[in-house]
């Protein structure tokens, strides 16, 4: 197959506009480089997924093996990468997708196709405990105690803290305000107030000094580490009929186990955004993971109020709007 162009790729029109402007170089070569991986692994395109960042497409090998092809950057900063996710899919062993075969050092995982491939998403509008049981069960499966987890080249979650020093010098941090209210009355010190209304922003501000002192608590006690996800959440849980329910996209992390619940909790994004008693639902999803995982109440809400408030700092540093986030970490609050 020869592919000519970005074009060629099926990528959909917002795809450039989402990402990132350290992307732009990588999106520019990902045509020669699919060509190269679909001659070098001898591999037919079957089809097109919904992308996010990374590129994945459904391929099948010569011998008619259903797989998934993705494709990622290597050297932008703040990306995983393909060898932490390699690392994380083969310390997890059985409950992640198989890896069939790899040049992670440049970007290319060749993934076992999970069939038919459905998340957990769609479980949610019907059934959201029955999807929290079983994305509690999966968390358990992945996670396991680890001995020595820096030699394994796995990351610690302790290095999200940077999030905190990070959006203290942006544009929505206390150096910027500081810088503002310093300045005399301007047309920009009174578009910064105005420019955060309805944004989620001055909340997150205030999470922020809360979440940095709830993790400073929470790891003095210096728990057994575990191996981490750091994004699994209903949309990298895949439904297959022979092996159950896969994991997919894990980041290589090690850390709390409690801190894996966070991206669970709060996902999906719009079903949580809709729901009328949020508190009520952030309960029910608790107890469960409480009891899957056999963890302290108010430590599993104390961690997924730090890390919760974490991703939330991320959406404003990529430009995002926070508002639905922040409902989130404000209704976790009450709970710690």
């Amino acid at each position: 197959m020869t592919v000519a162009s970005s074009q060629d790729l099926g990528l959909p029109d917002d795809y450039l506009e989402r990402l990132p402007r350290s992307w732009r170089p990588w999106v520019e070569h990902l045509p020669e480089m699919l060509e190269a991986y679909l001659e070098r692994w001898q591999l037919t395109v079957t089809g097109a997924f919904d992308l996010s960042f990374s590129y994945v497409v459904p391929v099948a090998r010569a011998d008619g093996r259903a797989c998934v092809l993705k494709l990622q950057p290597t050297d932008v900063p703040g990306v995983e990468g393909a060898d932490m996710e390699l690392l994380g899919l083969r310390l997890a062993g059985p409950v992640t997708v198989g890896v069939i075969e790899e040049d992670a050092a440049s970007g290319a995982l060749l993934l076992e196709r999970a069939q038919p491939g459905t998340t957990l998403e769609a479980m949610c509008e019907r059934d959201d405990e029955a999807a929290t049981v079983i994305l509690a069960t999966v968390i358990r499966a992945y996670g396991r105690p680890l001995e020595d987890p820096g030699s394994m080249g796995l990351r610690p979650f302790g290095e999200f803290a940077e999030a905190f020093e990070r959006f203290d010098r942006g544009p929505h941090g206390q150096v910027a305000r500081k810088r503002a209210a310093a300045a005399p009355e301007s047309r920009l010190s009174v578009l910064l107030g105005m420019d955060e209304l309805g944004t989620g922003i001055p909340a997150m501000r205030s999470a922020r000094d809360t979440a940095e002192r709830v993790l400073g608590e929470l790891t003095s006690d210096h728990r057994e580490p575990y191996l981490l996800h750091g994004d699994l959440h209903h949309g990298n849980v895949l439904a297959d009929d022979e092996r159950g329910h896969l994991v997919v996209d894990p980041w290589g992390l090690y850390g709390d186990r409690s801190a894996d619940v966070a991206p669970a909790l709060e996902n999906p994004l719009e079903f949580v955004a809709r729901t009328p008693d949020l508190g009520a639902l952030l309960r029910r999803r608790l107890a469960v993971y409480t009891d899957v995982l056999h963890l302290d109440g108010e430590q599993l809400a104390a961690w997924c109020y730090v890390y919760s408030t974490i991703r939330a700092l991320w959406s404003l540093e990529d430009g995002g709007d926070a508002s639905s986030q922040a409902r989130t970490v404000g209704a976790l609050r009450t709970l710690i």
